[in-house]
């Protein structure tokens, strides 16, 4: 990985790392922001549901967008950074929108942030590509994607530490920060090729299945990270404010084994590295839930989340192999769409009322070997068509 497409990947990485914690500070903060406005707060939950259908259609579409802009024009920066400093206002707005008591302006406000965030997401990608050009070692993926686990680690703590503080001055610093990384766009997509490059058709049935895989692991994450965390921390759980942390870092430290796995293990299908990672999964999920001390509990957490990093990972690279053809911020949109999808379906549980039920906590460990089994049978499927392929040659 040379200097420019390492530097590029950090930023990318810083990225998804503010834009994951800014998301976590607009939660915990929904609630005051709703009562500012005069809405009842039951109607949080109706919020976060349209948050999460606007970024299903917008990441995809933004991906999409961003490839095209690419072609075209052999430009994305100016679009890109235009798009994140329309976020970033809208971001700071919010507060003081809410203050107006107008409902309606403020659902307003909130699809307008909520629509261009999507462009700090798979056009994000897109530059990395554009930057990294035919070069996309796993390495890149996995360190871009390093940001939202770190978020992931500090967002609790954070959220709790400014909790009672104004909103205002949390999601302005969020919002400044975004802004500021913004700026560097330009410099990053000088780097890149001067020329354009010819669309080749993106096989799109097997990125759909893949994408689909992640819908139903990522609920999993969903699931146990935030529904089953809060049901710990209810239960009085010595070790309930690491339910979450605990499962980040392991996932911080499973995006550095699958890239150091994806360089020296060559012979081996990331397929089935992935569904390996995620039936290993399954059990430290089931331990996680059944662990009578601190130790097993924590071990059980690093190695949930480091499965679902490996699988993130080779879910990101068999995206792109089947449907990077024209550019990468296409699949890298589809497969952020799946993740606000697994939201999605994860709020609506709430909104209907069964995260209560005590099936609710075998859900991850189901998720992970459903989608484990399935990646299992689709590697092993390949490698004997492949083979009998060979034999026939």
């Amino acid at each position: 990985m040379d200097t420019a497409l390492r530097s590029t990947a950090l930023w990318a990485s810083t990225i998804q790392g503010l834009f994951a914690l800014t998301w976590a500070l607009y939660v915990a903060f929904l609630p005051g922001l709703l009562a500012r406005a005069g809405v009842d707060a039951r109607f949080v939950v109706v919020f976060v549901l349209l948050d999460q259908i606007v970024f299903a259609v917008c990441d995809w579409a933004s991906g999409i967008y961003a490839d095209r802009l690419v072609r075209l024009l052999n430009r994305l920066a100016p679009a890109l950074t235009a798009c994140a400093l329309v976020s970033s206002c809208a971001l700071v707005a919010l507060p003081w929108v809410a203050g107006f008591g107008v409902p309606a302006l403020l659902v307003a406000i909130t699809v307008l942030w909520t629509a261009t965030s999507s462009a700090l997401r798979a056009p994000v990608f897109t530059l990395l590509g554009r930057v990294g050009g035919s070069a996309r070692p796993s390495g890149t993926i996995s360190l871009a994607l390093l940001g939202i686990g770190v978020a992931g680690a500090i967002a609790p703590m954070l959220t709790r530490a400014l909790a009672q503080e104004d909103p205002r001055v949390a999601l302005g610093v969020c919002a400044a920060s975004l802004a500021i990384a913004a700026l560097f766009t330009s410099r990053l997509e000088a780097r890149g090729p001067d020329a354009t490059t010819a669309a080749v058709e993106p096989t799109r049935a097997p990125v759909v299945f893949i994408a689909a895989l992640v819908v139903i692991a990522g609920f999993g994450v969903q699931v146990h990270t935030v529904l089953l965390g809060a049901r710990a921390a209810k239960a009085g759980l010595l070790w309930a404010p690491w339910w979450s942390p605990a499962f980040w870092i392991g996932f911080s430290l499973g995006l550095i084994a699958s890239a150091v796995i994806g360089r020296g293990a060559s012979g081996v299908s990331p397929l089935r590295i992935g569904a390996s990672g995620l039936l290993v999964g399954a059990l430290a999920l089931i331990g996680a839930q059944l662990a009578a001390d601190a130790a097993l509990f924590g071990v059980s957490q690093l190695v949930a989340g480091a499965a679902w990093a490996l699988f993130t990972a080779v879910a990101c690279r068999a995206a792109l192999t089947y449907g990077g053809g024209a550019g990468i911020g296409s699949p890298m949109g589809l497969i952020f769409s799946a993740l606000a999808v697994a939201t999605l379906a994860r709020v609506l549980l709430v909104y209907a009322g069964l995260q209560a039920g005590t099936w609710v906590a075998w859900l991850p460990a189901i998720a992970y070997v459903v989608c484990g089994a399935i990646l299992l049978l689709f590697a092993v499927g390949g490698s004997t068509t492949r083979g009998r392929a060979s034999a026939a040659d």
